[in-house]
């Protein structure tokens, strides 16, 4: 036992003695019946060392807590409210499968956002201009527009629709994303002739494409949708 503690502790031998001879005289018993060269626990000994080796547990285990939290910070990922919920959402279990050491901080944005580089480590984000030059990135997919709506509303509007028609119907908008994409750009991009559409368009507007899809869920009208935020289990028809 000495040669464990002299390892471990770097103590001489003698400075180990007078260690045990202190705690002895303080708790007022023997805790070592010393039989020639060779050293063995009393009972008060025996039960004294369960204690200490739920203590010494406690600490190290506090130790290796702290140290993991220094060692590996959470990995601040910032993104907008629709883009967490159907795109990252769903792909966080394979994340955690893969990198069962890294902890995620996810904080959701509005669409008028910018990247908060105090505060995050990395972004999902939707741009039409360049980055600053210290910042890197990474493609992740095209922007792509197209309307959606539920298997019942969709059954409701006549068979195989042309575009131009849908601006009969009840159009979900999210005015937070007008500066990007918007009913009346989508109708202009897909149609020749802007009289085949009214411009008088029967527009609902929200302030989140989250809430928009909801809305196409329960069947209340069309919403468009940018980028690949539609899965394969997803209760939206897209055209």
């Amino acid at each position: 036992m000495f040669a464990v503690l002299r390892r471990s502790l770097s103590l001489t031998h003698p400075a180990i003695s007078h260690q045990i001879q202190t705690l002895e005289d303080s708790l007022g018993v023997k805790l070592f019946l010393r039989e020639g060269r060779h050293i063995r626990l009393t009972n008060e000994g025996k039960e004294y060392y369960q204690f200490v080796r739920q203590a010494l547990g406690i600490l190290i285990s506090a130790t290796e807590q702290i140290r993991s939290s220094i060692s590996q910070p959470s990995l601040r990922v910032q993104t907008y409210i629709t883009t967490s919920i159907r795109w990252l959402a769903p792909r966080l279990p394979k994340f955690k499968k893969h990198y069962p050491d890294i902890e995620l901080e996810v904080s959701t944005y509005n669409a008028n956002w910018d990247f908060d580089e105090k505060h995050a480590d990395i972004a999902i984000i939707y741009r039409v201009d360049d980055l600053p030059d210290h910042l890197s990135w990474q493609p992740i997919f095209e922007s792509s527009v197209f309307p959606v709506c539920s298997p019942e509303f969709l059954a409701e509007l006549p068979s195989s629709p042309k575009p131009y028609e849908l601006s009969q119907y009840p159009l979900i908008s999210v005015y937070t994303e007008n500066k990007y994409w918007n009913w009346e750009d989508w109708f202009d991009s897909i149609d020749d002739n802007p009289n085949t559409h009214n411009k008088d368009l029967k527009i609902l507007e929200v302030d989140t494409l989250a809430a928009a899809l909801e809305m196409a869920i329960v069947g209340e009208g069309i919403a468009l949708v940018n980028g690949s935020l539609l899965t394969k289990t997803s209760p939206l028809v897209a055209w």
